[in-house]
């Protein structure tokens, strides 16, 4: 079985556990990292990346409820989608970052990876609690369908790193009445090659500027 952790595109690094894991995520800027260099993110910004990634910065991972469910959802949900898909076949290995050989600041650690045939994917999982119309908007529907921006920049950032043909998002929404819905976006690699240009122009000028020198940033964003 082709292993799909395997690539001339990246090299792998397994670590022994999670907190080591998050030590590794200071050295790269990492697929939940890359909608900062674009003013992208929701919750943060590039200057409070910038210190993150600082060498006296002591990493922590501070979860919220959300993010605990979403951490423990994730594994059911890949089963889901591994059972709802039986002619895919999908891997995942915990604990692991893919670094571009290319680009060696850039990093992924993603959901799973996928073969169909001959093309090789990214499997996203995502966990939401919907509470208003604006964030279900953000997921569109059949007609129209869109995950948000933050998570599509984190899944280009995915491309760019394993070279990839496409991504698969899994993804669980929960309302306010307590129902859940578990949908699926998707969107082949061809179809996104300029905006993949794009992100990756402003993930280098920003690493180079910044990271790269250790020089903080005196605004919040530059492109």
């Amino acid at each position: 079985m082709l292993d799909l952790y395997k690539s001339e595109s990246f090299r792998t690094v397994e670590y022994k556990d999670h907190s080591e894991w998050l030590l590794g995520r200071k050295e790269t800027i990492g697929g939940s990292d890359s909608s900062c260099m674009v003013n992208a993110n929701p919750w943060k910004t590039l200057k409070e990346l910038w210190y993150e990634k600082q060498p006296q910065f002591e990493p922590k991972e501070e979860m919220n409820e959300a993010m605990k469910y979403g951490t423990n959802a994730e594994s059911h949900i890949r089963a889901l989608f591994q059972l709802k898909h039986p002619e895919l076949n999908v891997q995942y290995k915990p604990d692991t970052t893919l670094i571009s050989n290319k680009y060696d600041f850039m990093s992924y650690s993603p959901d799973g990876l996928i073969l169909d045939g001959d093309k090789k994917g990214i499997l996203e999982i995502k966990t939401s609690k919907i509470m208003n119309h604006e964030m279900m908007s953000k997921w569109g529907n059949k007609n129209d369908p869109k995950v948000p921006e933050n998570y599509y920049i984190q899944t280009l950032h995915g491309l760019i790193v394993t070279g990839y043909d496409f991504v698969v998002f899994c993804a669980e929404l929960r309302f306010l009445d307590n129902e859940a819905r578990i949908i699926e976006r998707s969107f082949e690699r061809e179809d996104v090659e300029n905006d993949i240009q794009y992100l990756l122009y402003n993930e280098k000028k920003n690493w180079n500027k910044y990271f790269a020198t250790h020089k903080k940033p005196n605004f919040e964003f530059e492109l």
